[in-house]
């Protein structure tokens, strides 16, 4: 309880929140210790920037780093539920791609690290898709630093042929991860890639990575053998992860008694 402590004083004396607190962005309900506004609205590492994306349209974003101006807030909130101790966002998918015109295999490889926050074992799967697909997540930083979690799955397809629901290694593959993972890297084989296969299943000879909400996945790719999905056509993907202050319930319990004191000019926790 006293890391708690600190950061419920670190929020400021007196009661925290108030009527000046926003609590939706673009439909998306923002409930304390997460925030918008003013300082007393919300807890270190639970801030949202509600921003227009363009044509007045709203949507809450994550903000990842305090100490930059303007604040590092590119992460896209989906969905925050404190029962769960879950917070859904979008991010980059991983991509291995053939460019014809320089006859060459062009990666954009994707990592995230997390502060705050760890990804959520129960609800995301590492995700590869492709007809000559092998990728790697693990927590390493660098080729000189040993990993403690390493892990990757071989995505392969034959005459064209894939299946994409359920993901069975046809065309695609999931593997779990660990728990409390707080960072992780993604990379590909370039010993398997696209460069001498054709457009198979909508791919446009491309393999994808991505760390993911495996349920989102399969409702995605539901009605058709191909990656045309939202979530694919965007580079952006689904995924959930936990409050690392100790678990997901001591979030939903602090969530819940900091809401409770909240209606009291001073909180007072027993």
């Amino acid at each position: 309880m006293s890391s708690w402590l600190a950061a419920a004083s670190a929020a400021g004396e007196g009661s925290i929140g108030g009527a000046d607190c926003e609590t939706s962005c673009g439909g998306v309900d923002i409930p304390f210790p997460f925030g918008m506004g003013p300082d007393h609205c919300w807890l270190l590492g639970f801030e949202i920037s509600c921003k227009d994306t363009g044509n007045g349209v709203l949507k809450p974003f994550l903000v990842m780093n305090h100490h930059t101006k303007p604040k590092d807030a590119v992460v896209e909130v989906l969905n925050i539920s404190l029962e769960q101790g879950e917070v859904k966002v979008l991010h980059p998918i991983s991509s291995y791609c053939y460019d014809a015109a320089s006859g060459m295999m062009v990666p954009s490889e994707w990592h995230w690290s997390l502060a705050n926050y760890s990804f959520s074992s129960t609800t995301n799967k590492f995700t590869v898709v492709g007809c000559r697909a092998l990728a790697y997540i693990g927590d390493t930083r660098g080729n000189n630093v040993a990993a403690m979690y390493l892990t990757g799955c071989v995505a392969m397809c034959f005459d064209g042929k894939m299946s994409l629901n359920p993901c069975s290694g046809m065309g695609c593959c999931q593997t779990a991860i660990p728990k409390g993972l707080k960072y992780y890297r993604v990379w590909f084989d370039h010993r398997l890639n696209m460069s001498g296969i054709n457009d198979y299943g909508g791919l446009g000879r491309c393999s994808f990575a991505v760390l993911m909400d495996s349920s989102n996945f399969t409702s995605s790719t539901s009605s058709s053998n191909n990656i045309s999905s939202p979530e694919f056509i965007n580079n952006n993907s689904p995924s959930a992860f936990n409050s690392s202050r100790g678990g997901k319930a001591p979030v939903v319990q602090r969530a819940r008694r900091l809401q409770e004191s909240s209606r009291k000019p001073w909180i007072r926790v027993r």
